[in-house]
């Protein structure tokens, strides 16, 4: 959508300024018009710690959250005067592991378990989807890993130079099949496996969705495109999509302060 299409949208001249803003700071389209929708929503409230409250409220939301920081920088460089807001976020965050803890739990395990740890974290695969993955799915060329999963939609996942080495050594000493499962191992015994060593070397009750969450919140940290987060972790909604956008309290009351101290 071009600027000069927001002008229905924005009839006033001076909301045509945050989009203008927006598009400098080089947003993609889509969380642009999303920005934009919110802040016709937050301009009908007052610029105080109890109207965001009720914002952040109304509008329990990681896009949500995620506009307001930008709202308020808006502001910062436009020198209006705002009051010292906190955005209190009060949704439940997914439980996630840092890279360091991801990479501790493949480093102190044993060879197979850390080479699934590193698989998980690296393709974002469900866990169903990996335990069921065949040698034979495995594209050593194209550095890809190819099935089925949720819906039994087909899909296909990339794999780093340095894990396709270390699959190759896995099947190599292994001595896994064509047609075998990669891993031999059903979801019961996986999910006591990574307990016994997250509890073992990070003191964490830990279980394998949180390896998918890890790998999104890692792209989300690095300031990754969301669109481009959603097609890694295969989601059909965005909406799945927003949730790795942890905008806790104690995040947006820094980002405040890096902004307006």
């Amino acid at each position: 959508m071009a600027l000069i299409e927001y002008e229905e949208l924005l009839p006033k001249l001076e909301d045509l300024e945050y989009p203008y803003w927006l598009e400098a700071q080089k947003y993609c389209q889509s969380t642009l018009e999303q920005y934009v929708r919110y802040y016709h929503m937050f301009k009908k409230y007052p610029l105080t710690q109890g109207a965001v409250d009720r914002f952040v409220f109304e509008h329990n939301h990681a896009i949500a959250r995620a506009f307001l920081i930008s709202y308020l920088k808006f502001l910062k460089n436009r020198e209006i005067e705002v009051l010292p807001i906190r955005g209190r976020i009060r949704n439940k965050i997914p439980k996630y592991l840092s890279m360091d803890e991801i990479m501790a739990l493949v480093r102190g395990s044993d060879f197979r378990t850390g080479l699934m740890i590193l698989l998980y974290f690296e393709t974002g695969l469900r866990a169903f989807e990996l335990l069921k993955t065949r040698v034979k799915d495995i594209d050593f060329d194209n550095l890809k890993i190819n099935g089925l999963g949720k819906g039994n939609k087909e899909f296909s996942v990339h794999i780093s130079k340095s894990t396709s080495s270390l699959l190759l050594k896995y099947i190599h000493t292994s001595g896994v099949k064509e047609e075998d499962r990669l891993f031999k191992i059903n979801r019961q015994r996986w999910d006591t496996i990574l307990k016994k060593f997250g509890w073992a070397i990070l003191h964490k009750n830990i279980h394998c969705h949180m390896l998918r969450h890890s790998v999104a919140t890692y792209l989300a940290q690095r300031g990754e495109n969301i669109l481009f987060i959603q097609q890694v972790m295969r989601h059909a909604d965005l909406n799945m999509t927003n949730i790795y956008i942890h905008l806790n309290s104690k995040e947006i009351e820094d980002k405040w302060r890096e902004i307006f101290d």
